[in-house]
């Protein structure tokens, strides 16, 4: 259970480049799956994924509750305890897979028919039993037939719901034991092999002559949850023997544990995914095309709170040490652990509002743009040849509308990059709730405001899209209303839980450092804004020319985004730490130091001083453990000399064993006889 500081810096390592890979898989996913079959396509796979995500939230529960509960019977070797837990765990696991069969499948029935519907009932489209994507291959709108859309909703939710039923267990025993580079390690072989195989299909389908079915790619994905999970598996199997599964064990603590995490969570879960499943269901068809292009910035948020979240995994670990030793904060520790959040949430609106844009429209922008453009050439071919589309003429203008907003206008990336920050700042605030274990607390409010942002955010929209007549900025609005809502309804949780931290989480309480504490995070955000407008955007614009069915889009070259990229991230660095500096100096430096990069040389620095010390009073560090051994303990615990030999366990029991102390009986009534 214990991990040495260089196993730490290595697993941390393999974690930082696993992460990277899985970020560049879910750009190329993107790229490929724009080329190879569109816009809207991608716009389906998006939220498809994301309705498996918001339905697996039951399965993320249980892993959480599974992984906390073995830590400690791992670490003392109850294996008892580990097996009931374990046993548990994996019978929940597999009746989780049925539940999850379930709601895949209402989800394969429910969404290919809004899809078909909606456009019909909205702006009175005719009926299409499917989607038109366009394809490289073949000039002009391929179908693709409902049953094809309900297969790969079966095929992306199987893809978890067999990874948690069938592995999950396993993957929860290597996180509990800090196993988790053997995990990345399983991670990394199963994306390599499928991914790799799923991009060379679909470059098939962009090359081939031939028109290749989107289904056909996907099918490869049935393989990943086996690859996966069976490299997890057979190294569980050989290094915990003691581990195993015993059909009548059973922990009713894990039982409640994750029912009450699963209700604790739901809220969480609505707000961090309901997103592009909200839009897609406001919007209809055009929303697919909507939620695709959202998604190349929801790529981009997601990894990027990744690695913002490993930033502060240190700082935050000891506070929540604080928390479970002292049951509280002080308000002065508390005011230190804010201040970090905020810069961290400061840093990352810098780098989603100013750099998020050029990522996107570098990698993306054309392939969107000429997806667009080969759509309205297919709609006047088919006016020409008195043929039906599912689009008419005005959508599309609506939609290349969107696009320009999405792509080029710096308006749209400060509210996401908004959100992003204060998706970070939730996090913050609920991990230290979490840690004084009272999240059951604000669960029931926080689950509340989910439901009330939806129904507002439903309506808000939906209101949007039916007063929208002939205006083709209805879905630029739509997302305005959108977003604008999100943040006040994120504004509003996270003054609930901050007043409840307050009460609750930290003693002392007061508003010393608030002040401070807010002008860090709302002054470099202020200032970033304005060199944003000001120097950045007229220096470098993003600019969409729609011109008839042309749409002409600013290229931007990999020398600019790199060079935009390292900018951005070293004057963010220095925007966020300055203020802290100069306003709180040893908070501040204590921040810079406990930067990941730095806090290693530190270590470092630390370690080599220390040798030297020793090596001036002639001191060996490495025959302390050999050589020395014997000295250190003499002088540790009084002895002369040390005695080696093994002590005879029957010689010990004859010499020590106790005699039990014979027992005399009394008979009443009996007199005894002299």
């Amino acid at each position: 259970m214990k991990v040495s500081a260089r196993q730490g810096v290595i697993t941390a390592l393999v974690g930082v480049m696993i992460s990277i890979f899985g970020a560049i898989i879910q750009f190329l996913m993107i790229y490929w799956i724009l080329n190879a079959y569109g816009t809207e396509f991608n716009g389906f796979v998006r939220i498809a994924t994301a309705l498996s995500i918001l339905g697996g939230s039951t399965e993320g529960a249980l892993g959480i509750t599974t992984v906390v509960m073995l830590m400690k019977p791992m670490a003392n070797n109850d294996w008892i305890e580990a097996n009931e837990i374990f046993s548990t765990a994996k019978k929940k696991y597999k009746k989780g897979m049925v539940t999850g069969t379930l709601l895949v499948s209402l989800v394969a029935l429910v969404y290919p028919l809004e899809l078909a519907l909606a456009p019909v009932i909205l702006n009175g489209d005719p009926l299409k039993w499917g989607i038109q994507i366009s394809n490289a291959a073949n000039e002009g709108v391929n179908l693709v037939p409902i049953w094809q859309l309900i297969g790969l909703i079966f095929i992306l939710g199987s893809k978890q719901i067999l990874t948690a039923g069938f592995f999950g267990i396993y993957e929860n025993v290597l996180m509990a034991d800090q196993k988790n580079m053997v995990r990345k390690v399983a991670v990394l072989l199963a994306d390599t092999i499928v991914y790799g195989t799923l991009f060379y299909l679909m470059n098939l389908s962009i090359d081939n002559v031939n028109y290749m079915a989107p289904i056909v790619p996907f099918l490869i994905l049935l393989i990943y949850a086996p690859i996966r999970g069976f490299a997890m598996k057979i190294y569980v199997k050989r290094y915990y023997p003691l581990l195993k599964f015993y059909p009548d064990f059973n922990s009713y603590t894990l039982l409640r544990s994750t029912t009450k995490m699963w209700r604790a969570n739901l809220g969480k879960s609505v707000l961090m995914n309901i997103d592009l499943i909200v839009l897609f269901v406001v919007l209809g068809t055009s929303g697919l095309r909507t939620t695709s292009m959202l998604s190349l910035y929801l790529i981009i948020g997601v990894n990027l709170r990744l690695i913002l979240t490993n930033l502060i995994v240190s700082f935050r670990e000891y506070f929540i040490g604080i928390i479970a030793k002292d049951g509280r904060l002080s308000w002065e520790s508390y005011s230190k652990y804010e201040l970090y959040t905020f810069v961290i949430a400061a840093f990352s609106f810098i780098i989603m509002s100013i750099v998020a844009p050029y990522i996107v429209t570098g990698l993306y922008g054309d392939v969107v743009a000429n997806d667009l453009s080969n759509l309205q050439t297919n709609i006047l071919n088919a006016r020409d040849s008195s043929k039906d589309l599912s689009i008419s003429l005005f959508e599309l203008n609506a939609q290349k509308e969107a696009f320009k907003f999405i792509f080029s206008d710096p308006t749209f990336s400060s509210l996401y990059g908004a959100g992003t920050a204060f998706i970070l700042l939730f996090e913050g605030q609920l991990t230290l709730i979490q840690a004084k274990r009272r999240f059951g607390d604000v669960a029931r409010t926080i689950n509340w405001s989910a439901i009330i942002y939806v129904l507002l955010q439903v309506i808000s929209t939906l209101t949007v899209v039916l007063i929208k007549e002939n205006n083709t900025h209805y879905i630029k609005n739509v997302i305005l209303v959108f977003y604008i809502l999100k943040l006040s309804c994120m504004t509003f949780i996270y003054i609930y839980m901050w007043q409840y931290t307050w009460k609750r989480v930290t003693y002392n309480s007061t508003f010393k450092y608030s002040f401070t504490n807010i002008m860090s995070l709302t002054l470099p955000i202020g200032v970033a804004v304005i060199v944003n407008m000001l120097l950045i955007v007229p220096k470098f614009p993003l600019n969409v020319m729609i011109s008839g069915e042309t749409i002409q889009i600013t290229l931007v070259t990999i020398p600019l985004l790199l060079g935009m990229l390292t900018t951005v991230s070293f004057l963010g660095i220095g925007a966020t730490l300055i203020l802290p500096i100069i306003l709180r100096p040893s908070v501040g430096l204590s921040i810079l130091i406990l930067l990941p990069i730095i806090k290693q040389l530190v270590n470092k620095s630390k370690e080599k001083s220390k040798l030297k010390r020793l090596q001036t009073e002639n001191l060996n560090i490495k025959q302390i453990v050999g050589d020395q051994k014997e000295t250190m303990l003499k002088a540790i615990n009084g002895f002369d000399e040390i005695n080696d030999s093994v002590i005879d366990e029957k010689e010990f029991f004859k010499k020590y064993q106790s005699t039990e102390k014979p027992k005399i009986f009394k008979v009443k009534g009996v007199k005894k006889i002299d």
